[in-house]
């Protein structure tokens, strides 16, 4: 006696078709015309996958009572067997620490590295154009952190074609690495460079990487001791730094502020040395403040809550004041880097 199609629960074993549902262990099969079925309750099915509903019957052209044992599903996963082999690759080289003696010997070629800690490995990323270039501004910023040696940073690469770039195979080492020790700073904003004035005064999460190793404000810069203009020694100081140093340059006070003069009696003076100088010539109004992961210098008067320390130019002089440094929750177990991230994350020497 014919039943009408029943509308039964979704199953993980099951088949969907035109918005029915199929549990291989609940359907029943009916022969219908034409060699087909219609679908009725009790009875296990293959596949329903080509279902379709005539006359209020739900009709499959295929359905099966059993698996067939002699047939398998096989899916490729060219991105898989890419990863696993850069993996392989990279296993057996022995780490080299991230200094010049060793970077004089890696070739000026695109690549993948890994960056590893203490001999555990921390950050995965590529040179688009040149590995030793991309390394170089790595041990440039980590040489400029509080809690970090760079003597206990080294480093492994492997030489990549130019048109395997686009596998982005830095990015599937990530994926693959994820579950087996996995490569914090890749999640934590170590590639982010400069995120912006608009985020400035943003708090980071305390798991950041510029909460964990901040700026050092000891950290010292090559300046031909004599007299400078306020503009070109910001200019000068900036290529030196080992993090980013951002300031106002194009308003109409910048401009003519920053014909100041100073004079500079250290030939390697520190980054708190060389913000005070600064502050000192210019006039009342200007503040530089030192941010966990960069500085920054503008005619604004901000108690930054995520600040290490302030300068501020005052009648009586300069004042140094110490910064709250507050840090938003740690964020866990983040997700994978960004594409915002991903993109900054390129062979650009000239922002850290």
């Amino acid at each position: 006696m014919p039943t009408s199609p029943i509308r039964v629960p979704e199953a993980s074993d099951g088949a969907k078709a035109d918005g029915w549902s199929f549990p291989a262990a609940t359907v029943m099969a009916k022969p219908y015309r034409g060699g087909q079925t219609v679908l009725r309750h009790d009875a296990p099915i293959l596949c329903a996958a080509c279902a379709r509903r005539r006359n209020g019957y739900t009709v499959a052209s295929v359905v099966s009572s059993q698996p067939f044992g002699a047939a398998a599903d096989f899916k490729l996963s060219i991105t898989q067997a890419l990863a696993d082999q850069l993996a392989e690759r990279l296993r057996p080289l022995r780490p080299a620490p991230l200094n010049e003696d060793s970077l004089e010997h890696v070739e000026s070629r695109p690549g993948v590295y890994e960056l590893l800690l203490a001999s555990q490995r921390v950050y995965v990323g590529k040179a688009s154009r040149s590995l030793p270039a991309r390394l170089r501004n790595h041990a440039r910023k980590l040489s400029g952190r509080i809690g970090l040696s760079l003597a206990n940073v080294s480093f492994i690469c492997l030489y990549v074609d130019e048109d395997l770039e686009a596998a982005a195979p830095e990015t599937l080492l990530i994926k693959k690495y994820r579950n087996v020790g996995g490569s914090p700073w890749n999640t934590n904003g170590f590639g982010i460079k400069d995120p912006g004035r608009r985020r400035d005064t943003t708090e980071i999460a305390a798991d950041h990487f510029d909460a964990v190793y901040p700026i050092n404000l000891s950290a010292t810069v090559e300046i031909a001791p004599g007299a400078w203009r306020v503009g070109e020694l910001l200019a000068e100081v900036k290529s030196e730094l080992p993090y980013n140093l951002r300031y106002e340059r194009n308003s109409v006070a910048a401009r003519h502020n920053h014909q100041a003069s100073l004079h500079v009696e250290s030939p390697a003076p520190t980054a708190r040395q060389i913000a005070e100088l600064v502050i000192n010539a210019l006039p009342v109004g200007w503040q530089f403040t030192a941010l966990p992961g960069y500085a920054i210098l503008y005619k604004e008067t901000i108690d930054y809550e995520t600040a290490l320390a302030w300068w501020r130019s005052t009648p009586t002089g300069v004042v140094e004041t110490t910064g709250p440094a507050h840090t938003a929750p740690p964020t866990g177990d983040p997700p994978l880097p960004s594409e915002r991230e991903e993109a900054e994350d390129d062979d650009d020497p000239e922002v850290l």
